[in-house]
This record gives structure tokens, sequence and C-alpha cells, in this order.
């Protein structure tokens, strides 16, 4: 295990998020925004030099296992954004009112260019959609469309990376300024990163090292 502390106050931790809880103290998280496993044991198709397969991709327990363990570090009011596919869109909400949290709402992301997929057969997927639940109830500190347009970017990193752009505005429509954000699935901390551009606090975990060290620097040029 590795934790890469910020001032002791923000963390990207090598390792499961299982290992590094006791990090948060109890109800001080104000969002929670990950990018979880969607249980497809997803490989892009885009490179040559394919990515490997992320851990704990073959099921949606992941995401379920973490608000599970998140609930008490979320403040009494607490909103959870969640990268779903629209395949298992409804899994994810039934995760989170198994947990006891309310699903506010579908946001959909607009891609500037379509994904692979099925190329003969399917309509070419030019959309990720994004799962809001709330614990309690918070309030949005304005009020975004549920639609929103962002570029991706280039996946040379990690796979399924989120542009930074779309993530601090997520961020700032959902918290204010030093609240902390946590990212149980960080990738290359991207989620990390948004934070702290955007003057919040971050706890994130990553368990691949390669992913970790390519996060650490984005973190720490």
């Amino acid at each position: 295990m590795i934790a890469a502390s910020i001032e002791n106050t923000s963390f990207f931790n090598l390792g499961k998020w299982q290992d590094y809880l006791d990090q948060l103290e109890d109800e001080s998280v104000s969002l929670v925004l990950t990018d979880p496993p969607y249980g497809m044991e997803y490989q892009s198709n885009f490179r040559k030099e394919r990515h490997e397969k992320i851990e704990g991709d073959d099921s949606t327990d992941a995401f379920s296992d973490s608000i599970a363990a998140l609930l008490p570090k979320m403040r009494p009011d607490c909103h959870v954004l969640a990268f779903v596919n629209w395949q298992n869109e409804s899994a994810f909400m039934d995760s989170c009112r198994a947990h006891g949290l309310v699903v506010k709402s579908s946001v959909v992301w607009v891609k500037n260019n379509t994904s692979m997929g099925d190329l003969r057969g399917a309509f070419a997927p030019k959309h990720e959609r994004i799962v809001h639940a709330v614990k309690g109830s918070p309030a949005l500190h304005f009020r975004m469309a549920d639609v929103v347009e962002c570029a991706r970017v280039d996946t040379s990193r990690h796979p399924t990376e989120k542009p930074t752009e779309l993530l601090a505005q997520l961020i700032e429509a959902c918290t204010l300024k030093k609240q902390i954000i946590a990212d149980p699935f960080g990738g290359v901390a991207s989620v990390a990163v948004a934070a702290k551009e955007s003057g919040r606090e971050y706890w994130s975990c990553e368990v691949n090292e390669k992913y970790f060290r390519a996060g650490e620097r984005r973190l720490d040029p």
C-alpha cells in the first residue's frame, strides 16, 4: 500500500479502497464521484496495442460494496455520481436504492465522436450515462442540464479516462471549495486532478500500479 498525501487533507492511494477508509472521517464526504467497473470486462478496440482488462470489471458488485462502505463517511446530505453504461444503468440505480440512496436523475454525457460498438447492426454510441443519487437532501450549487457536451480525451493512459473538464463541472455543481470528494476507483486520478484544480479536497484509490503512477505524475508534475 502506498498513500500519496497532499497536505494531509487529500489522498491518492495505491491499493484497494477498503484499506484506506480510515483516512476519511465519518460524515466528511460531500460527493462520491467515480467511474466504477461496469461489469462488462471492458477492453477497448480502438488501440492496436490494447490496454489490459480493468480489474474487477466482471461484476457490478464493486460499486455496490463501495457505496455500502462509504455511507458512514458521507455527510448527512451528500451527492453520488457514477459513470455507467446504458446496459447496466438500472443495476447501478438498484444498488443505490438498496443502500438507502434516492436516485435523482440520469445525466447524459454527449461525446464529440462515436465509439466502435457493432459497426453493422447497431447505432453508433456517442454518449455515456451518469447516475445521480443522493443521501439526504443536498442542494446543487447551480443547476446543470442533464445533457452535457464534452469532448473525449486521449485514452493512451487509461482505456476509460474521463475528461477533467466534465468532472470539474460536476464537482462545482455539487460541492463547495475545500469539501471532500471520494473516488474509490481512481484510475489515472482524473477525479482527483479535477478536484484539486477546483479547490476541493479528494480521497482516491487505484489498484493498478501503472495507472496509479500516471495519476501521481498528474497530481505532482
